[in-house]
């Protein structure tokens, strides 16, 4: 069902969400359940508590779904073998449940008392309600470096260095010409602690790879073709914003993509990660350029190979210094560049200070 302590409507109309989710109000004296299917609200049943402590058999029907009234059964259960055998008796209580699909004509139609315009008190109505996540904070980012840290630590258990050197193995494989990527889910355990899930994917395309984004996704590592380049690109930048829209509030901050590759000097794989330091502008840079007029008219395909074509052209002109190309070229996106070394604890921050790369190490 997700992280129900996170309970907004986002959560349980995710388009992978299958199931039931029930509402209790202290106010009310009775429980809403919503069945989904896909992510969409196939049936509303109301369980009312005065009706299921009766003691008989009771079917009542509501405007809303169902009522369930409480019943008695009697069984016998023996033990033993032959005459030896020991039998007693047990009763347990069941609900019994009718399910009306149809409002009955002749009565008036009530409000869902789970509506928001009805009862802004439940917990989906305190951002703005409405059927949507909260938006998540401006600035995602109190402690870059200790986000990195967390999720690419070599020492936890469930650690991604398999992950990392899978993708390493593709890149410095004889033949690299298709992207192959890792995406990352951080879920909840029943103790309310969380942990990474990865699930490897290898594309049939060379320059692409389908990424996965959700309300529990909070990034992926994809790796580069020998006839890439080794730096991120347009649609990697997109991906990034994609991911943060898409991951619910209490995950938005720890969103990152990075991608693995191969350096052409030396032979080494690389890891870089991306990670968002002002949203508003990462979004305002990325619709400027998707939106460009220039592009108007062309289908997505078209139009994300014109704007990698004119990106190709800047690394293709900055004699290999592919990591101060990208600073130039996406300076004012709102997001930071980092470089990580071989145990993945050690990442490097890197800037541009008048032409220079500066690297600032995570301490």
């Amino acid at each position: 069902m997700g992280d129900i302590k996170e309970i907004n409507s986002g959560n349980f109309k995710s388009k992978q969400f299958d199931g039931e989710v029930s509402f209790k109000n202290p106010k009310d004296n009775y429980t809403m359940v919503w069945v989904l299917s896909k992510g969409v609200v196939n049936k509303k049943l109301k369980r009312t508590s005065s009706i299921t402590k009766q003691k008989k058999t009771s079917k009542t029907a509501t405007n809303l779904g169902y009522v369930c009234a409480d019943r008695e059964t009697e069984y016998e259960v023996c033990v033993g073998p032959g005459g030896e055998e020991v039998c007693s008796n047990y009763t347990y209580s069941v609900y019994e449940c009718e399910w009306i699909d149809e409002p009955d004509p002749e009565t008036p139609p009530q409000e869902d008392p789970y509506d928001c315009a009805v009862n802004n008190s439940w917990p989906w109505c305190q951002d703005g309600g409405g059927g949507e996540d909260p938006p998540p904070p401006a600035d995602p980012l109190s402690a870059p470096c200790d986000n990195l840290r967390t999720v690419f630590s070599d020492i936890n258990p469930e650690n991604i260095k398999s992950q990392i050197d899978w993708l390493k193995e593709k890149v410095n494989a004889p033949i690299n010409n298709l992207e192959h990527a890792v995406e990352v889910q951080k879920r909840m355990n029943p103790d309310e602690t969380y942990r990474y899930e990865y699930t490897q994917i290898s594309s049939t395309n060379e320059f692409s790879v389908e990424i996965s984004t959700g309300s529990t996704y909070i990034g992926s590592i994809h790796s580069h073709p020998e006839n890439g380049y080794d730096m991120f690109s347009f649609q990697d930048i997109k991906t990034l914003l994609a991911t943060y829209d898409n991951a619910s509030s209490t995950r938005a901050r720890d969103v990152f993509l990075s991608i693995v590759v191969e350096d052409n000097t030396t032979g080494e794989a690389l890891i870089y990660t991306l990670q968002i330091d002002q949203v508003a502008m990462l979004r305002s840079e990325v619709n400027a350029v998707w939106n460009d007029p220039k592009y108007s008219g062309f289908s997505e395909e078209k139009k994300i190979n014109l704007i990698h074509a004119e990106q190709a052209q800047k690394y293709e002109k900055s004699n290999n210094q592919l990591e101060k190309s990208f600073l130039e070229q996406f300076n004012n996106y709102g997001i930071s560049l980092f470089k990580g070394g071989n145990t993945l604890n050690n990442w490097d921050k890197l800037t541009l200070n008048q032409s220079t790369i500066t690297k600032t190490p995570c301490q």
